[in-house]
């Protein structure tokens, strides 16, 4: 990557150096990263050139979302209105590069012209590395090229601001309220022994088809978003989530191992959690195999799957309690998630699917929605679902043998079905509701029979030219229906 060169640099990019040196100059600029709490001359005025026209800004105070990267920006040309200003900084000391200058010898200035690159600008020093600044500037192109959209964060323009220790992208975006990570926060309560989770059921499901909408465009745009997480998910102040977050994003098509080179770190904070479920199965190969792996859009529903099932059940994938299987809205949206969980890429559903499932999952029965899942789907909901009710069946039974003063025999108890745990128990009415709420008949803990012809797994067409804005369709209609089995 060529170097950006100072001199070829906005005028607006520059402080205005007063006369009596750089002790006048003005330092009230907001200090948002440890790259810019030693810059100074920095204007408060930001210039940038839109699609609009000039807009210039006055930054006025700092922002609770972006780690604190964002400040409030009033328009001072007339129309007085707030933007946020984001600043994409990168740093030595940030990014844990070397201050020294790269040796000059012959085998040095290879490595050098491949991962060093000065900071324009800067003193003799101030290198950082290719990768990340090559990261940088792909964030904010991207954030650039994805456009209007309700569900996606608009950027209006990008300018190049450089201190003496960083450089950095200035990003005039729409103005948001708050991320989803502090809404949740905000919206915990406690219950002892209930189920409480912070958003209910149909908040998820809202958010959830929002968020899809937004995944579904940028996919017509070519740009996988590659991170869905609740701290780069915003509030417009239209009241609608948007996709904020491009840290991760890349162009379509791409390699697994060309899309971890872009990333800064090597790819190494990809995929965020612990568990097996927060990364997608075709970026688990070994990393020999990477270059054999083409990604695909539908990438983005398993990250938006796991965010979903965060908000819905807790830091915990798609493990649901009894306690909170037996809420009928909830059991809902936990069917469908399976979907987004499927281990074949080509299987899962495009974004805009997605959406459509989710504002569809209060008009369809349990056993509809259990029906419609692709076989891997269906049998890992209805086992899951068999063994929550066969656990609230023990647990509720253990109870009655207590009350009644009796040893409790768990060994027993776990060595016997569901239809057997429920003659066990004088009311069986919770764990037929559980059966009910999650698509099995409760006289034997079995998904409901098949109403049809032998099921087969539906496919999504894949597209082999840039998507339209209606995005790629399934080769059978939307509609929830399954249709049968193909060889059991």
């Amino acid at each position: 990557m060529t170097a950006v060169s100072a001199s070829a640099m906005p005028p607006w990019s520059f402080s205005k150096i007063l006369t009596g040196g750089l002790s006048e100059v003005s330092r009230t600029q907001q200090q948002v990263s440890a790259a810019f709490n030693t810059a100074v001359g920095l204007s408060q005025d930001r210039r940038f050139p839109t699609e609009e026209g000039l807009i210039v800004v006055r930054e006025e105070g700092e922002l609770n979302y972006f780690k604190g990267s964002v400040t409030l920006a009033r328009c001072i040309t007339g129309s007085g209105r707030e933007f946020a200003l984001r600043r994409l900084a990168l740093s030595p000391a940030a990014e844990g590069a070397s201050a020294d200058p790269p040796s000059t010898s012959s085998s040095s200035k290879k490595v050098r012209s491949r991962r060093a690159a000065p900071i324009p600008g800067g003193p003799g020093g101030s290198f950082v590395s290719l990768e990340a600044m090559e990261a940088l500037v792909r964030e904010a192109d991207l954030m650039l090229a994805a456009g209007q959209h309700p569900h996606v964060l608009r950027c209006y323009a990008s300018v190049v601001e450089n201190s003496p220790d960083a450089h950095c992208r200035l990003l005039l975006c729409d103005l948001c309220s708050k991320d989803l990570a502090s809404h949740v926060a905000a919206s915990q309560y406690t219950a002892p022994g209930v189920f409480a989770p912070s958003l209910s059921p149909d908040e998820v499901a809202e958010i959830g088809q929002q968020l899809a909408a937004g995944l579904g465009h940028l996919h017509c745009l070519n740009i996988l978003a590659g991170q869905v997480t609740s701290t780069g998910v915003l509030c417009g102040r239209d009241g609608l989530w948007k996709l904020g977050d491009f840290k991760s994003a890349t162009r379509l098509p791409i390699r697994l191992d060309a899309w971890r080179a872009q990333q800064a770190d090597g790819g190494s904070t990809l995929f965020e959690g612990d568990g097996l479920e927060s990364t997608p199965p075709e970026c688990r190969v070994p990393g020999a195999n990477e270059h054999e792996v083409e990604l695909s859009p539908t990438i983005d529903t398993w990250l938006l799957g796991l965010l979903l099932a965060d908000l819905l059940l807790g830091d915990n994938g798609l493990a649901a309690s009894p306690a909170a299987l037996q809420q009928l809205p909830l059991a809902r949206v936990w069917l469908l998630l399976h979907w987004a969980f499927v281990e074949d890429s080509s299987a899962r559903p495009w974004p805009h699917e997605l959406a459509a499932l989710l504002g569809g999952a209060a008009y369809c029965s349990p056993a509809e929605l259990l029906e419609s899942l692709p076989e891997q789907a269906h049998n890992r909901a209805s086992q899951e679902a068999k063994a929550s009710a066969r656990q609230l069946a023990i647990d509720l039974a253990a109870a009655e043998v207590e009350e009644a003063g009796r040893r409790v025999d768990f060994g027993r108890l776990a060595e016997l079905s569901l239809v057997q745990l429920r003659q066990e128990l004088t009311n069986s009415s919770a764990v037929d509701a559980l059966c009910l709420n999650c698509g099995l008949e409760p006289d034997t803990g079995e998904p409901e029979k098949s109403r049809g012809e032998a099921w087969s797994s539906p496919t999504i067409a894949a597209p082999s030219e840039p998507l339209g804005e209606a995005g790629p369709v399934r080769s059978s209609s939307v509609p929830l229906r399954r249709r049968g089995r193909a060889a059991d």
